[in-house]
């Protein structure tokens, strides 16, 4: 009866042993999956991770790209006042280039009248001179 014990026995942790074995091998496989699930999640993050920094770039440069638009709106905004400035200066120089046509064309007038006047003195200084001569032969 020892005997049948014994070899009970065995045969029960020969059961026992398998089952642990196949709980032993179960269980690696499941770590095996757990271990290639957290290598296939660390590389997710790694990812993750340089598109974040991809992004980062891209929106710093996004960002300088607007400061600097920022910069030509304001130096645009500054040229387009000069210009106006520079426009109304040209504008006020038209004016004061008529008005000095006008002075000229009316001193041409002038010079022209007074030329007349000097031609009608010449003319009667002649006719006085004629006078004056036809006067001394007479006498």
């Amino acid at each position: 009866m020892e005997g049948d014990l014994l070899k009970e026995m065995s045969e029960s942790s020969k059961e026992c042993l398998g089952s642990l074995t196949k709980i032993v091998v179960e269980k690696r496989e499941e770590a095996n999956t757990v271990q290639r699930e957290y290598m296939r999640k660390r590389k997710e993050c790694s990812d993750l991770d340089a598109e974040i920094s991809r992004k980062k770039a891209k929106l710093t440069r996004i960002v300088t790209a607007g400061n600097f638009l920022n910069h030509l709106t304001s130096q645009l905004d500054k040229l387009e006042e000069a210009v106006s400035t520079s426009q109304d200066k040209i504008d006020d120089l038209d004016s004061r280039v008529d008005s000095c046509q006008q002075d000229i064309d009316h001193c041409v007038e002038e010079i022209g009248a007074c030329d007349q006047r000097v031609a009608d003195a010449e003319e009667d200084i002649s006719c006085i001179q004629q006078d004056l001569l036809e006067r001394d032969n007479e006498d």
